[in-house]
C-alpha cells in the first residue's frame, strides 16, 4: 500500500513540474484514495530575469547599489573602497 502510494507521487511529480507543486495530499473518497496535486504559482516558478510588466512598461528598473567592499591599504593606513 505505502510502495503504491509512493509510486502514485512519483508520478504526480513527473507530471507536474517541481517548481508549481506547492502541496501534495492524499484524500480518502469512500474506498479509493486518491491524490489531488494543488498548484500555486511561486516567484521561484518565473523567469530568472522576467523584465518589466505590461502594467510596469513605462517605469525604470531599481538600480542596486553593490555591497562589495575591498579594503586597500599600505603600510601605514588603510581605507575600505565600496565598489
Amino acid at each position: 500500500m505505502i510502495g503504491d502510494l509512493l509510486y502514485r507521487v512519483h508520478l504526480l511529480l513527473q507530471e507536474f513540474s517541481l517548481q508549481k507543486i506547492h502541496e501534495i495530499r492524499v484524500v480518502k473518497n469512500r474506498s479509493r484514495a486518491y491524490h489531488e496535486a494543488r498548484k500555486k504559482k511561486l516567484w521561484r516558478s518565473w523567469d530568472l530575469n522576467p523584465g518589466l510588466s505590461a502594467c510596469e512598461a513605462d517605469t525604470l528598473p531599481l538600480s542596486y547599489t553593490p555591497n562589495c567592499y575591498f579594503v586597500a591599504s599600505n603600510h601605514s593606513t588603510s581605507a575600505y573602497i565600496r565598489i
